[in-house]
């Protein structure tokens, strides 16, 4: 039986197929730009973490991560609840899992644009961003033959992995992020449970090439979208 890692992080239940070419599609060097501000946020809010000491400032990834995340996105909930759980940064010891949102920015920081998934009305996705359009973006962070792109293609059901045509939503194919723009520019939405699997996957590797317990903690009810 294929291990399935919960991670601490809130996921998408996309009830969209197919995305609507309503919008300019996103480039390369836009999903780039926008890459570089949310490592330059991970890193900052790592460095000035000081949960520890006393009279410490109560921490919120919408203001940490304010020039990479949207406002009124869903991403901020799932960095909140990471954070809570003392999974979000790392470690001030060497731990035998690598925790989930350490492993999240490492993906991150390694996605490469692999093609635009067209733009959609938001409340196709999740009730809390309607009225408002997202942008969908391909992202690949393995390389190919390896055991992440295994574990992808298995978990897809997929003889090979390849991101769908230009401008369109496909489920269960490809690991994608979700994004609004403004100002022309790109913030982060949400996760989809596409791109969660990538961390999924390194997870049970690393838990099984340990022998270790799984620690993996579910999503609480209250940061689960429905």
């Amino acid at each position: 039986m294929k291990l399935l890692v919960q991670l601490v992080v809130l996921s998408l239940i996309l009830v969209a197929t197919t995305g609507t070419a309503c919008a300019a599609p996103v480039t390369r060097a836009e999903f780039e730009e926008w890459r570089g501000r949310f490592v330059a946020d991970y890193r900052a809010a790592a460095q000035a973490d000081n949960r520890a000491e006393p009279g410490a400032t109560p921490w919120t990834a919408a203001q940490a991560f304010n020039t990479s995340l949207w406002a009124e996105g869903i991403a901020d909930n799932a960095l909140d609840e990471l954070y809570a759980k003392h999974t979000l940064f790392p470690p001030d010891r060497a731990k035998y899992v690598t925790p989930a949102g350490v492993l999240l920015a490492t993906a991150i920081q390694n996605s490469d644009f692999a093609g635009d998934g067209g733009s959609l009305p938001g409340e196709k996705l999740h009730k809390k961003l309607a009225k408002q359009s997202v942008e969908i973006v391909y992202t690949k962070a393995w390389d190919d033959g390896d055991r992440v792109d295994e574990f992808l293609r298995k978990s897809f059901k997929r003889a090979e992995l390849k991101a769908p045509a230009g401008g369109k939503l496909q489920r269960d194919v490809y690991p994608f992020l979700v994004f609004h723009r403004v100002d022309g520019k790109l913030y982060l939405a949400a996760f989809s449970r596409e791109f969660l699997e990538i961390i999924n996957a390194i997870t049970t590797m690393q838990i099984a090439t340990q022998s270790r317990p799984d620690t993996r903690v579910p999503l609480t009810p209250s940061a689960r979208a429905s």
